[in-house]
């Protein structure tokens, strides 16, 4: 009414209504708008998304509606229709209001109370829908507490049941897993203990519910026993599957307010998915649970050998150590040793060999004392070399020994160490021939010579 009374007041290009409003609704508008001579040639259009059927359309036309459009999500729709009505030579509708308003009047009436009927049907539905979810998320909320409560599924499933019975608007109900050797009864509530659960596990049905499918009861009660008599009519086998994997089964009868058909097994259904779910996350939080456990005892047992093999590296370290250290002291100790010996049979041997060389330049020239003395002397030479060599070996293991380098020329140290031989060589019979071309290197002017004693010693037969 207030949009009519606008339009009254300032008279517009044209109007676009709803077909569905309070009070006065799109098809009254455009009665109202035909019947006052002030606006009865404006251009008026009528958008719906709940009048659909051609009746409603033909409504539209005999109520005085140019255009009769359903309205999309981005109105494109609308403003085409608007296009064409102002292109349109005539904007006012072809047909006017019947003379006989009566006719309009009475099939509007029908229309509306056939669109109430079919907005009941869907708020009825969606009711429905909404029960279901809240009775599955009621059914999850069980779940999910039972689950971070015990962390064991078999010993929530009887609070898992008792939810969904309570949800389900039913007092019996039972929960059978597949277990080795058939079905086992891990839930139950409303049944009396002589009733027994099992004669459900049957071959057939187990085939059917494997697929997915549910079974209704209400005709094979009389092959159940006690069981088909504790149950009623709309009693449903529901399967219990997940990941093409059969589970079990979800025993529910029918509601107390009496089974509702399609919509009772839907609701069933939702209900069997999500006990489905549980037990698929309780199958999987407990592989995770014993993997994890065997984790931890493999990483205990690793720490144990890990211990257990560091602390005999350890022992093994320490009994090195003091190997090493034990090493170390002996070593020392023949270093010392060696030293000592050396320079107490340095100094002597020189002594010795000065004074054989004193007494060959002094001494009469008695043959047998001559050779004697130079025997004396030669063993003296000898030793006092094997004394060096000794002494230059303790150097280097000690790191003190050192190179004395000075720039000589190869055939004097060559001819010194020929001058030193050619007496011992000539008492031997033996001829010593030393062919050096002169070279300036770089040499110890101490060791090179005995160096090349050493090799002439060694290689006198």
């Amino acid at each position: 009414m207030d949009g009519l009374g606008v339009a009254r007041r300032k008279r517009p290009d044209a109007i676009v209504t709803d077909a569905l409003m309070p009070r006065l609704d799109g098809f009254g508008l455009c009665l109202e708008v035909r019947r006052d001579p002030h606006l009865r040639d404006i251009p008026l259009l009528l958008v719906t998304s709940s009048y659909v059927e051609s009746a409603d359309q033909d409504l539209a036309k005999r109520a005085g509606a140019n255009e009769f459009v359903v309205r999309s999500a981005d109105l494109g729709d609308v403003a085409a229709a608007l296009d064409r009505i102002f292109a349109s030579e005539k904007r006012t509708p072809s047909a006017r209001p019947p003379s006989t308003l009566e006719q309009v009047e009475s099939e509007r009436a029908l229309r509306t109370v056939r669109q109430l009927e079919r907005q009941v049907g869907v708020n009825t539905g969606l009711m429905q829908r909404c029960s279901t979810l809240a009775a599955e998320l009621s059914v999850l909320s069980t779940v999910a507490r039972s689950l971070l409560g015990t962390r064991n599924i078999e010993v929530a499933l009887n609070e898992i049941l008792t939810n969904s019975l309570d949800v389900a608007a039913t007092s019996r109900g039972a929960i059978l897993l597949a277990r080795e050797g058939g079905l086992s009864v891990y839930a139950k509530h409303g049944f009396p203990n002589h009733v027994d659960l099992r004669v459900i596990d049957r071959r057939e049905w187990t085939d059917r519910m494997s697929a997915g499918t549910t079974i209704e009861l209400g005709g094979l009660l009389s092959e159940l026993g006690d069981l088909g008599a504790a149950l009623g009519p709309g009693a449903l086998l529901v399967p219990l599957c997940a990941g093409g994997d059969f589970l079990g089964i979800l025993l529910l009868d029918a509601p107390t307010a009496g089974a509702s058909g399609d919509d009772w097994r839907a609701f069933a259904e939702a209900i069997g998915t999500q006990v489905s779910v549980a037990l698929a996350l309780s199958s999987a939080f407990n592989s995770v649970l014993q993997s994890q456990r065997a984790l931890e005892a493999a990483n205990a047992e690793l720490e144990r050998r890990v211990a257990e093999r560091t602390r005999e590296l350890r022992e093994q370290f320490e009994v090195t150590a003091r190997q090493r250290d034990e090493l170390l002291r002996l070593q020392r100790q023949k270093e010392e040793l060696t030293a000592l010996v050396v320079h107490d049979l340095k100094t002597p041997l020189a002594v010795v060999t000065m004074d054989a060389q004193f007494a060959l330049q002094t001494a009469p020239q008695q043959k047998d004392l001559r050779e004697s003395l130079e025997s004396i002397d030669e063993a003296s030479r000898t030793m006092l070399r094997m004394v060096m060599n000794l002494l230059d070996i303790s150097r280097s293991e000690d790191g003190a020994f050192t190179l004395h380098r000075e720039r000589v020329d190869v055939r004097d140290l060559f001819t010194s160490v020929e001058r030193s031989l050619r007496r011992r060589v000539a008492d031997k019979s033996q001829r010593l021939e030393v062919q050096a071309e002169s070279a300036i290197i770089d040499a110890d002017t101490v060791l090179f010579p005995r160096v090349l004693g050493n090799l002439a010693d060694h290689r006198r037969p």
